[in-house]
């Protein structure tokens, strides 16, 4: 699988992806990987209808994306994986998932109460998971369109 883009948003695909980062990144096929969406038949419908037309959209669970990572799923196409929190992005990796860095957009659910920066929130299990992220040499990068300035989210978790 040659991901081109990784990206934690809890949108998952929204306008930004389609006219921003898709084109960018060339990407031929979107992995959304969420078990609640990946579970609802009208989120999925949604989440399709946003994507830009020529682009397959695979939206997947938790260990349906394990799968496809396992089985090298679409070749050498350029795929870009979205997830909604760190937790899930981690325990891709861990499963085999091969990328550069990291794209964040907005990742800001109610019970998070950890202040990251104005775009990134967390509970104490998604800080967690951004430290260990970080930790393993991943550059994290809050970056919400192509041409707007980039935080550093790697240096911001230092001061936790």
């Amino acid at each position: 699988m040659k991901v081109v883009f990784t990206r934690v948003d809890e949108r998952l695909i929204h306008g930004q992806i389609t006219l921003g980062w898709t084109n960018l990144t060339n990407t031929r096929v979107i992995m959304a990987v969420n078990d609640q969406v990946a579970g609802n038949a009208l989120q999925k419908n949604l989440l399709k209808m946003a994507a830009k037309p020529g682009v397959q959209v695979e939206i997947l669970t938790v260990e349906e994306a394990k799968a496809k990572i396992a089985e090298d799923a679409w070749g050498n196409t350029a795929v870009m994986v979205l997830v909604k929190n760190p937790i899930d992005l981690l325990t891709l990796i861990k499963s085999g998932l091969k990328l550069e860095k990291i794209n964040v957009g907005g990742v800001r659910r109610p019970d998070a109460k950890i202040n990251l920066t104005k775009e990134v929130k967390a509970t104490e299990a998604e800080l967690a998971a951004w430290k260990e992220l970080a930790q393993m040499g991943y550059s994290i990068e809050v970056q919400f369109v192509p041409d707007q300035s980039i935080t550093n989210l790697n240096k911001v978790l230092e001061k936790y």
